[in-house]
């Protein structure tokens, strides 16, 4: 396997106060709730810059509605982002007057969600977003369809291509956070607050061929692909660290602790 190694710190932007990071929130067809409504809105106003992409400003908008009368201040983006099939064009409007950048992505090859990042990627190189913004935090439907799913983890794939920052892209919901890893070794640090306490490593693009340390039962070069053993469900046992080393890249989905 190869020996290129990487440290990934997946909980230090729930975690850090000093964490800088781009949050991106996507089409929604739930309703904001109260169990995601704290999170949503801690780390809302904790990013450097912040983007919906087409139906996700419909749910920050349900979030505003939910706020007030309680507070005047209003959930403002920095970008809206699409095709615009899903958006409500009234409050689509509303946010342009506020002063929100409004781009239409109209090209069908393509999500939303993968030109919203290419939309990103050129806001780093222009330095209309500080670069040490290095993570993208990104919130999905709870209630997505399965396509869809695939869709986005198809996009956290392709992600590397697209920024060239190098910039670490997590999908969180109210219960998963996942993200890729790719060739090679990689450290993860959980940091001391514990959110998750286990995994799923999945190929997502070949078979691979994956080795860990750290995790309860650790794998020996053990080969993950369709057909045969294609995933492993893993707990962490009270440590913050463990390795993942591994020939081809690997979906990990980790359950949050409530």
């Amino acid at each position: 396997m190869k020996t290129e190694s990487c440290v990934l710190e997946p909980l230090k932007f729930l975690n850090d106060i000093n964490s800088k990071f781009v949050i991106v929130v996507l089409n929604h067809d739930d309703s904001p709730t109260q169990t995601t409504d704290d999170r949503f809105k801690q780390l809302w106003n904790k990013a450097l810059f912040r983007a919906c992409v087409d139906g996700g400003t419909n749910f920050v908008n349900e979030l505003n509605k939910k706020m007030l009368p309680e507070t005047d201040e209003k959930l403002i983006p920095n970008l809206i982002s699409g095709d615009f099939d899903s958006v409500n064009a009234e409050i689509l409007e509303e946010f342009r007057t506020l002063g929100v950048e409004v781009i239409p992505t109209p090209d069908q090859d393509h999500t939303d969600f993968t030109k919203c990042l290419t939309i990103l990627e050129q806001k780093f190189q222009n330095k209309e977003i500080p670069t040490e913004a290095d993570v993208i935090v990104t919130v999905p439907d709870c209630t997505q369809r399965f396509d869809h799913a695939m869709a986005n983890v198809n996009t956290l794939h392709n992600a590397r291509e697209i920024l060239s920052g190098g910039n670490k892209v997590f999908l969180l919901s109210n219960t998963t956070l996942q993200f890729v890893i790719f060739e090679g070794e990689t450290n993860i640090n959980l940091g001391n607050n514990l959110q998750c306490n286990s995994f799923l490593l999945l190929p997502v693009h070949r078979p691979a061929l994956v080795s860990t340390s750290g995790l309860e039962k650790d794998l020996n070069n053990a080969s993950l692909e369709f057909g045969l053993p294609f995933c492993t469900f893993q707990f962490v046992p009270n440590r913050t660290t463990f390795k993942i080393n591994t020939n081809n890249s690997l979906l990990v989905v980790s359950n949050m602790i409530a």
